[in-house]
Order: C-alpha cells, then sequence, then structure tokens
C-alpha cells in the first residue's frame, strides 16, 4: 500500500510538470544565408501494474519505453523555404519504425505568395490541431482536417 502511495505522489507531482523550449535557431531569414531551425519531443512511457492476482501482471509489469521520437525541421532565407516532420517510434527495439509527416520545399513569389511542393498539409476543414481527444474527431476520422498530400500547392 505504501508502494503504490508513493508511486502516486511522484506521478502526480511530474505528470502536471510540462517543459517547453522553443525552436533552435540558427541564422537569420531576412539574410540571403537564411534561418535553419530544429525543435522536436521525445516521449516515454512507465507501466506499473499492482493487481491482486499477481498472475494478472504479466511479463511487462514496471517497464520503462521510449515510445517515439519526433524531429521537426525548417529553413527560410528571402527567397527559399522548406520543411520537414519526422516520427522515431519504438516497438522491439529504437526506431523499428520511421514515418515522414511533412517534407516539402517551397519559393517565395511576394510576400503573401508562394509555390509549394512535397509532402505537405492541405488547407482543407477546419486545419491542423482541431480535435482535442486521444482517438481524434470524427471529421478527422472522414480525412477533413490534418491531411498531408504529396503534391504542389500555390497560395496567394
Amino acid at each position: 500500500m505504501k508502494r503504490s502511495l508513493l508511486f502516486l505522489g511522484i506521478l502526480s507531482l511530474t505528470s502536471g510538470t510540462q517543459v517547453s523550449a522553443a525552436d533552435l535557431s540558427w541564422g537569420d531569414p531576412t539574410l540571403d544565408s537564411g534561418q535553419f531551425k530544429v525543435s522536436g519531443a521525445i516521449r516515454s512511457r512507465y507501466l506499473h501494474k499492482d493487481y491482486v492476482v499477481g498472475a494478472n501482471e504479466g511479463s511487462q509489469n514496471d517497464d520503462w519505453r521510449l515510445t517515439d521520437i519526433k524531429l521537426v525541421l525548417g529553413y527560410e532565407n528571402p527567397n527559399w523555404i522548406a520543411g520537414a516532420d519526422a516520427r522515431c517510434y519504438q516497438y522491439d527495439r529504437l526506431c523499428d519504425a520511421i514515418f515522414l509527416k511533412k517534407a516539402w520545399v517551397g519559393y517565395k513569389l511576394s510576400d503573401q505568395q508562394r509555390v509549394t511542393a512535397g509532402l505537405q498539409p492541405v488547407d482543407f476543414g477546419f486545419g491542423e490541431f482541431w480535435g482535442s481527444s486521444y482517438y481524434e474527431t470524427l471529421l478527422n476520422t472522414v480525412g477533413l482536417e490534418d491531411i498531408d498530400n504529396l503534391g504542389i500547392k500555390y497560395k496567394f
């Protein structure tokens, strides 16, 4: 019982703590050399089971595992822009599955107009991150928000 209360106390103190950091950036977007940005996240999970019957706990009790790594890269200068977002997931070993969410490059025609090509978000529906549940929303399920497709886009 004491072990469970200690675990709950530590969990409540650490789960409410959020550490945020701004993008790491080098350079200036107004110069020809441009600005390079790096950001991301590392997520993990800890699994603890405390059942009355020990057989119900299974073999993965008190298991800490790295769940995923997110890496976001960006570049901008007066004429060119680019962005990439990659995810690395762990199942049996680190980076068993690597997925590219976004990877695009673009040219600025003016301050408002730009042409981009690659795997990029589609400007349709409610926009990115509209759903707030773990399983997303019904609109996400039917493909009306958070869509990334391969193609060319002209923004005016």
